[in-house]
């Protein structure tokens, strides 16, 4: 955590003619810097829009072709390059133009597009993956009060964890003006959709519909971006979870804050306003109040605004066929984990239906089931901590204790790839930026991360412990691990 840090050792500096990188690396360091922004120049070049202008892509510019006057920023070769791409695909090389990835394929494919001035960086085979997308985060609004840190410490923090695009749910008034002078000084760095509350977490109603003063925007590219409201259907950090089968005595069957009678107009009105809605339900009542006010509001139609349900921790089999039938791409938590080794099993309804990611995988193929970290509310603030989790169910804890997974809980483990799905082109259409991030496609903008291991290849047991070592947005170096210089090169 804290502010933004002094100038790391490596830079990368797209306002020089090009760049090409082949990578280096390790597996240790020490903490990184994030790049100082006096290196960091306008990436919009005359290559790029050339680029832009055909295709981004060696097909559709012609093999080997390059823009007139400039040549590609930025190539990686000899790289395990993981798209996450829908067709599956994979590649040894990456070719970056100005802000945007020009191609992805072979070094023999992609080495014609440099020029004299592009520099070509070999990874030595380490990985790259598209920037972490997280959907559902406080990072930002919780910063101060929760992480002890600015917005440019929790922004630091996110980045060096290769986070490059989130959605942060609970944005008051005031709020939003911080958000909008942090990225207005030029210091926004990660992409952030905002969600503007309509009730807080308590259940209160937050000065009616003052929202609707703020409409939402969609622009390709944008930083800082009005993506919807958030409302509360049960409790969770304030209250409890609406439940039908009691978890704990304390709580009883928790509180339900609003039934689909006090969701369905609200979701009306941003229907009309074009404002997403972001439902927090984390119990069996209030997913079934989510969905059912979501629909009524809909009235049959399509669910084009995307209107979201997030967390879903309890949903018992005949919620499941609900989500396809009203279009609800559900964002579901990463982490679960009961706290302490050996405690308790939890009533059986909770141990068939609580976080059970592998059951709504199963049934929701063709939805988007995104990620959310939620942070700093829910585990580890570390994706790869939480990709380890739910590929195993294994927590690994601050203090270095690791809790074994339950038997009662391995039926909801998932795999590697769909986990990492799930936290890259899955959380972008949870946010409206699928056609912009998420993936690692030609045209898409340059969100990528260098990564010490392939989490697509290592045991699970060692997913946790994978580093990120570069992070780059719109292909500036935006997080540079401490002795990995030479990935991340001062032009």
């Amino acid at each position: 955590g804290g502010g933004q840090g002094s100038v790391g050792e490596g830079y990368l500096n797209p306002s020089a003619n090009s760049v090409i990188v082949v990578g280096v690396g390790g597996y240790r360091s020490t903490r990184g810097q994030v790049v100082d922004e006096r290196w960091l120049g306008n990436a919009v070049t005359a290559a790029s829009r050339f680029a832009l202008a055909c295709g981004i892509g060696i097909a559709a510019c012609g093999d080997g072709a390059s823009a007139p006057g400039n040549a590609t920023s930025v190539i990686f070769v000899n790289a395990r390059v993981v798209t996450m791409a829908p067709d599956g695909r994979e590649a040894d090389a990456i070719a970056i133009e100005g802000d945007r990835i020009r191609a992805v394929g072979s070094r023999s494919e992609l080495m014609p597009l440099a020029g004299p001035r592009t520099r070509v960086i070999d990874l030595g085979g380490r990985t790259i993956l598209p920037g972490i997308v997280d959907a559902h985060t406080h990072v930002f609004n919780d910063a101060e009060q929760h992480l002890n840190l600015d917005l440019a410490g929790a922004q630091t923090l996110a980045l060096e964890n290769g986070i490059t695009t989130l959605g942060d749910p609970f944005i008051t008034e005031e709020f939003l003006a911080q958000m909008r002078a942090f990225d207005a000084a030029g210091d926004l760095r990660i992409r952030t959709s905002l969600y503007l509350i309509h009730t807080d977490n308590c259940g209160v109603e937050h000065a009616g519909t003052w929202w609707t003063a703020y409409p939402p925007t969609r622009a390709a590219g944008e930083r800082l971006r009005i993506g919807g409201i958030k409302l509360f259907a049960d409790g969770g950090t304030c209250g409890w979870p609406a439940v039908s089968v009691e978890f704990d005595p304390r709580g009883g069957l928790g509180d339900l804050y609003l039934t689909a009678d006090d969701i369905a107009p609200v979701v009306a009105i941003a229907e009309a306003t074009g404002h997403q809605v972001v439902i927090h339900a984390i119990g069996d009542r209030a997913v079934a109040a989510a969905q059912d006010g979501i629909e009524r509001a809909l009235g049959g139609r399509p669910n084009t605004r995307r209107h979201r349900i997030d967390h879903n921790s309890v949903v018992p089999p005949d919620l499941l066929p609900r989500y396809a039938a009203i279009g609800i791409h559900p964002v579901l938590f990463g982490w679960s984990s009961f706290g302490t080794c050996g405690a308790p099993a939890p009533p059986d309804f909770y141990q068939a239906y609580n976080g059970d990611t592998r059951a709504l995988l199963d049934s929701l193929r063709g939805l988007h089931v995104a990620w959310q970290g939620d942070d700093p509310w829910v585990g580890p603030i570390s994706p790869f901590a939480e990709l380890h989790n739910m590929v195993t169910r294994v927590s690994h804890f601050d203090d270095g204790t690791e809790c074994p997974a339950p038997d009662w809980q391995l039926h909801t483990r998932i795999t590697a790839v769909e986990g990492l799905r799930m936290m890259t082109w899955n959380s972008a259409f949870a946010l409206f930026r699928e056609a912009e991030v998420g993936s690692l496609e030609p045209g898409k903008f340059a969100d990528l991360i260098v990564v010490s291991a392939d989490p697509l290849v290592v045991e699970p047991a060692a997913l946790w412990s994978i580093q990120v070592l570069v992070t780059m947005v719109g292909g500036e170096v935006v997080f540079c691990r401490t002795g990995y210089g030479s990935l991340c090169p001062r032009l």
